[in-house]
Protein backbone atom coordinates (compact mmCIF):
# COMPACT_ATOMS: atom_id res chain seq x y z
CA UNK A 1 0.00 0.00 0.00
CA UNK A 2 1.46 3.72 -1.05
CA UNK A 3 2.51 5.00 2.34
CA UNK A 4 2.70 2.31 4.52
CA UNK A 5 6.33 0.40 4.36
CA UNK A 6 7.15 -2.12 7.39
CA UNK A 7 4.78 -0.27 9.95
CA UNK A 8 6.06 2.75 9.10
CA UNK A 9 3.60 5.33 7.65
CA UNK A 10 5.01 8.39 5.26
CA UNK A 11 3.14 11.07 3.89
CA UNK A 12 1.62 11.52 0.59
CA UNK A 13 2.69 14.46 -1.25
CA UNK A 14 1.11 15.83 -4.22
CA UNK A 15 3.48 16.43 -7.09
CA UNK A 16 5.54 13.65 -8.71
CA UNK A 17 8.37 15.69 -8.71
CA UNK A 18 8.29 16.92 -5.08
CA UNK A 19 7.66 12.89 -4.19
CA UNK A 20 10.44 11.67 -6.58
CA UNK A 21 12.90 14.39 -4.89
CA UNK A 22 11.70 13.82 -1.44
CA UNK A 23 11.29 10.12 -0.97
CA UNK A 24 9.79 8.43 2.17
CA UNK A 25 8.74 11.58 4.53
CA UNK A 26 7.96 9.66 7.99
CA UNK A 27 4.23 11.35 9.54
CA UNK A 28 6.01 11.81 12.45
CA UNK A 29 9.13 13.95 10.89
CA UNK A 30 6.46 16.54 9.95
CA UNK A 31 6.80 18.83 7.30
CA UNK A 32 7.61 22.96 7.59
CA UNK A 33 6.65 24.77 4.69
CA UNK A 34 8.22 28.34 4.58
CA UNK A 35 7.80 31.71 2.57
CA UNK A 36 6.73 34.78 2.21
CA UNK A 37 2.85 36.39 3.06
CA UNK A 38 0.71 34.99 0.18
CA UNK A 39 2.77 32.37 -1.55
CA UNK A 40 0.71 29.54 -0.97
CA UNK A 41 1.93 27.97 2.42
CA UNK A 42 -1.43 27.49 3.77
CA UNK A 43 -3.03 26.43 0.86
CA UNK A 44 -0.45 23.83 0.31
CA UNK A 45 -0.58 22.98 4.09
CA UNK A 46 -4.52 22.48 3.53
CA UNK A 47 -3.78 20.00 0.36
CA UNK A 48 -1.45 17.92 2.39
CA UNK A 49 -3.81 17.84 5.19
CA UNK A 50 -6.67 16.88 3.54
CA UNK A 51 -4.64 14.17 1.34
CA UNK A 52 -2.72 12.23 4.32
CA UNK A 53 -5.80 12.69 6.61
CA UNK A 54 -7.74 10.64 3.95
CA UNK A 55 -4.93 8.37 3.42
CA UNK A 56 -4.67 7.65 7.82
CA UNK A 57 -8.46 7.38 8.43
CA UNK A 58 -8.74 10.45 10.70
CA UNK A 59 -9.65 14.20 10.87
CA UNK A 60 -7.50 17.44 10.67
CA UNK A 61 -7.03 20.47 13.36
CA UNK A 62 -5.98 23.47 12.29
CA UNK A 63 -4.37 25.98 14.79
CA UNK A 64 -5.02 29.51 12.63
CA UNK A 65 -2.71 31.97 14.51
CA UNK A 66 -3.39 34.32 11.68
CA UNK A 67 -6.66 34.51 9.66
CA UNK A 68 -9.54 36.88 10.59
CA UNK A 69 -11.97 33.69 10.07
CA UNK A 70 -12.25 30.18 8.76
CA UNK A 71 -13.57 31.21 5.44
CA UNK A 72 -10.58 30.43 3.60
CA UNK A 73 -10.04 26.87 5.20
CA UNK A 74 -13.55 26.05 4.67
CA UNK A 75 -13.48 27.27 1.02
CA UNK A 76 -10.17 25.20 0.36
CA UNK A 77 -11.37 22.20 2.19
CA UNK A 78 -14.21 22.11 0.28
CA UNK A 79 -12.88 22.09 -3.12
CA UNK A 80 -10.76 19.06 -1.61
CA UNK A 81 -13.98 17.32 -0.99
CA UNK A 82 -12.82 17.02 2.61
CA UNK A 83 -15.05 17.36 6.04
CA UNK A 84 -13.56 16.16 8.99
CA UNK A 85 -11.29 19.06 9.85
CA UNK A 86 -11.80 21.68 12.37
CA UNK A 87 -10.22 25.15 12.52
CA UNK A 88 -9.18 26.41 16.17
CA UNK A 89 -8.23 29.98 16.70
CA UNK A 90 -5.21 30.77 18.73
CA UNK A 91 -4.19 34.61 18.20
CA UNK A 92 -1.58 35.14 21.09
CA UNK A 93 1.67 33.37 22.59
CA UNK A 94 -0.45 32.50 24.93
CA UNK A 95 -3.42 30.90 23.55
CA UNK A 96 -1.53 28.95 21.21
CA UNK A 97 1.12 27.44 23.75
CA UNK A 98 -1.58 26.63 25.97
CA UNK A 99 -3.60 24.22 23.25
CA UNK A 100 -0.12 22.03 23.38
CA UNK A 101 -0.88 22.11 27.29
CA UNK A 102 2.64 24.99 27.61
CA UNK A 103 0.66 27.68 30.61
CA UNK A 104 2.74 30.82 30.39
CA UNK A 105 2.31 34.01 31.56
CA UNK A 106 4.35 37.09 29.31
CA UNK A 107 5.56 39.87 31.30
CA UNK A 108 6.16 43.60 29.21
CA UNK A 109 7.75 46.62 30.42
CA UNK A 110 9.19 49.53 28.95
CA UNK A 111 12.80 47.23 28.15
CA UNK A 112 11.86 43.85 27.46
CA UNK A 113 9.92 40.94 27.66
CA UNK A 114 10.28 38.12 30.28
CA UNK A 115 8.38 35.12 29.97
CA UNK A 116 7.02 32.88 33.56
CA UNK A 117 6.58 29.43 32.80
CA UNK A 118 3.35 28.29 34.69
CA UNK A 119 3.07 24.70 33.47
CA UNK A 120 4.38 22.50 30.64
CA UNK A 121 1.82 19.29 30.23
CA UNK A 122 1.21 18.29 26.63
CA UNK A 123 -0.67 15.03 27.96
CA UNK A 124 -3.42 17.15 29.77
CA UNK A 125 -3.73 19.66 26.26
CA UNK A 126 -6.26 20.34 24.36
CA UNK A 127 -4.40 18.91 21.16
CA UNK A 128 -4.05 15.92 23.25
CA UNK A 129 -7.92 15.26 23.77
CA UNK A 130 -8.17 15.78 19.91
CA UNK A 131 -5.67 12.93 19.25
CA UNK A 132 -7.77 11.26 21.46
CA UNK A 133 -10.90 11.78 19.54
CA UNK A 134 -9.04 10.27 16.01
CA UNK A 135 -7.49 13.77 14.57
CA UNK A 136 -4.69 11.87 12.65
CA UNK A 137 -3.19 15.39 11.07
CA UNK A 138 -2.42 18.59 12.98
CA UNK A 139 -1.62 22.12 10.96
CA UNK A 140 -0.26 24.63 12.60
CA UNK A 141 -0.90 27.92 10.78
CA UNK A 142 1.02 30.04 11.00
CA UNK A 143 4.06 29.43 13.88
CA UNK A 144 5.55 33.00 12.88
CA UNK A 145 2.32 34.97 14.20
CA UNK A 146 2.40 33.94 17.91
CA UNK A 147 5.73 34.03 18.18
CA UNK A 148 6.00 38.03 16.38
CA UNK A 149 5.47 39.87 19.62
CA UNK A 150 8.13 38.16 21.52
CA UNK A 151 10.85 38.94 19.66
CA UNK A 152 10.30 43.39 19.09
CA UNK A 153 14.14 44.31 19.60
CA UNK A 154 17.05 42.65 19.55
CA UNK A 155 17.22 41.91 23.43
CA UNK A 156 13.63 39.83 23.10
CA UNK A 157 15.25 37.20 20.52
CA UNK A 158 16.00 35.06 23.77
CA UNK A 159 12.41 34.70 24.90
CA UNK A 160 11.69 33.87 21.26
CA UNK A 161 13.59 31.27 21.12
CA UNK A 162 12.87 29.74 24.66
CA UNK A 163 9.01 29.71 23.16
CA UNK A 164 10.05 27.42 20.45
CA UNK A 165 11.87 25.17 21.78
CA UNK A 166 8.78 24.67 24.31
CA UNK A 167 6.22 24.43 21.59
CA UNK A 168 8.95 22.09 19.61
CA UNK A 169 9.60 19.96 22.71
CA UNK A 170 5.98 19.34 24.00
CA UNK A 171 4.97 18.42 20.00
CA UNK A 172 8.05 15.93 20.38
CA UNK A 173 6.42 14.38 23.40
CA UNK A 174 2.93 14.30 22.23
CA UNK A 175 4.90 12.39 18.77
CA UNK A 176 6.24 9.55 21.36
CA UNK A 177 2.42 8.72 22.37
CA UNK A 178 0.67 9.32 19.23
CA UNK A 179 1.02 8.99 15.43
CA UNK A 180 0.00 11.73 13.63
CA UNK A 181 1.51 14.36 10.71
CA UNK A 182 1.88 17.69 11.35
CA UNK A 183 2.59 20.58 8.88
CA UNK A 184 3.90 23.69 9.86
CA UNK A 185 4.16 27.15 8.12
CA UNK A 186 6.41 29.89 8.60
CA UNK A 187 7.14 33.21 7.11
CA UNK A 188 10.24 33.60 5.53
CA UNK A 189 12.40 36.62 8.05
CA UNK A 190 14.97 38.66 7.94
CA UNK A 191 18.25 37.43 9.75
CA UNK A 192 18.50 39.57 12.76
CA UNK A 193 22.20 39.47 13.15
CA UNK A 194 22.81 40.96 9.51
CA UNK A 195 19.82 42.90 9.47
CA UNK A 196 19.27 41.93 5.52
CA UNK A 197 16.68 39.39 3.96
CA UNK A 198 18.02 36.17 4.21
CA UNK A 199 18.68 34.45 0.65
CA UNK A 200 17.03 30.76 -0.10
CA UNK A 201 20.32 29.21 1.27
CA UNK A 202 19.86 30.97 4.80
CA UNK A 203 18.15 29.54 7.92
CA UNK A 204 14.34 30.52 7.78
CA UNK A 205 12.51 31.91 10.83
CA UNK A 206 15.15 31.41 13.34
CA UNK A 207 17.78 28.37 13.87
CA UNK A 208 15.35 26.76 16.23
CA UNK A 209 12.48 26.30 14.08
CA UNK A 210 14.59 25.80 10.97
CA UNK A 211 16.37 22.80 13.07
CA UNK A 212 13.25 21.95 14.63
CA UNK A 213 12.06 20.13 11.46
CA UNK A 214 14.11 17.51 9.47
CA UNK A 215 11.67 18.53 6.08
CA UNK A 216 11.55 22.23 5.19
CA UNK A 217 10.46 23.06 1.85
CA UNK A 218 10.51 26.76 0.84
CA UNK A 219 7.81 28.38 -1.77
CA UNK A 220 8.60 31.32 -3.72
CA UNK A 221 6.77 32.83 -6.74
CA UNK A 222 8.27 32.13 -10.40
CA UNK A 223 9.71 35.36 -11.74
CA UNK A 224 8.78 34.27 -15.09
CA UNK A 225 4.76 33.56 -14.03
CA UNK A 226 2.93 34.76 -10.83
CA UNK A 227 0.78 32.47 -10.77
CA UNK A 228 3.52 29.95 -10.77
CA UNK A 229 5.45 28.48 -7.32
CA UNK A 230 8.57 27.58 -7.09
CA UNK A 231 9.46 25.07 -4.08
CA UNK A 232 12.87 24.10 -2.49
CA UNK A 233 13.67 21.61 -0.28
CA UNK A 234 15.59 23.28 1.92
CA UNK A 235 15.92 20.95 4.61
CA UNK A 236 16.07 17.50 4.53
CA UNK A 237 18.15 13.99 6.32
CA UNK A 238 20.04 13.36 3.27
CA UNK A 239 20.75 17.38 2.34
CA UNK A 240 24.60 18.30 3.84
Amino acid sequence: MEGVSMGQKFFQLPFPTIKNLMGEVPIRSGIALVGDAKVGKSILATQLAAMNAEALGGGVIILNTEKPSTTLYDLWMKRLGWTDYGVVECLSAEEFLKYLGIDITLNYDKKKIAIEINDIDPMNSRLKEKLEDGVKVVVFDSITTPFDILAETRQDYPVRHSAQKYFLSSLRMLLKEYSFAHITTHHATYDPTQEKYITTHDSKGGKAIHHGFEYVLYLRPSKSNRYNRLIYIMRHPTLP
